[in-house]
């Protein structure tokens, strides 16, 4: 069998939901619809690593852009995608065409349209006595 040589960078989560934050994943394991569309239409998939998971682990709670907005943040994200670039670049020098890239709306690390922002968004919540004006602040951007 040929190869198709067409390829799609998909966001952690997208084929492993355990990886997002408590309460937010919608499907059990992998998105199978994303992941069968993926597979129906002959796309290789690379599956990109989630910096939020690995520098919090998995008990972690929800975050906006401005939290990650860092030097040290930018840092992990770079050394965990220089991997997945090299990778990338290899497959194109072999004719290969990255054709899409799949982020999740509203993530603060793999929102490609829209990400979370707020700039409320900070220290220990629980001790925030404007919690709900905190989070009525959050918005896509």
């Amino acid at each position: 069998m040929r190869r198709g040589k067409k390829l799609c960078l998909v966001c952690h989560c997208i084929l492993n939901g355990n990886s997002k934050v408590g309460g937010s994943c919608k499907y059990e394991g992998a998105n199978v619809e994303v992941v069968k569309a993926l597979m129906d239409r002959g796309y290789g998939i690379i599956q990109l690593p989630c910096p939020e998971n690995t520098i919090y682990g998995i008990r972690r709670w929800g975050h906006v852009k401005e939290q990650f907005d860092n030097n040290f943040y930018r840092k992990v994200s770079r050394d965990l995608l220089n991997p997945i670039v090299d990778e990338i670049q290899d497959y194109i020098n072999d004719g290969y065409t990255l054709e899409h890239i799949v982020g999740v709306f509203g993530s603060p690390s793999c929102g490609v349209y829209h990400t979370c922002s707020s700039a409320l968004w900070y220290g220990e919540l629980s001790k925030n006595e404007n919690l709900s004006d905190t989070t009525k602040n959050c918005k896509l951007c």
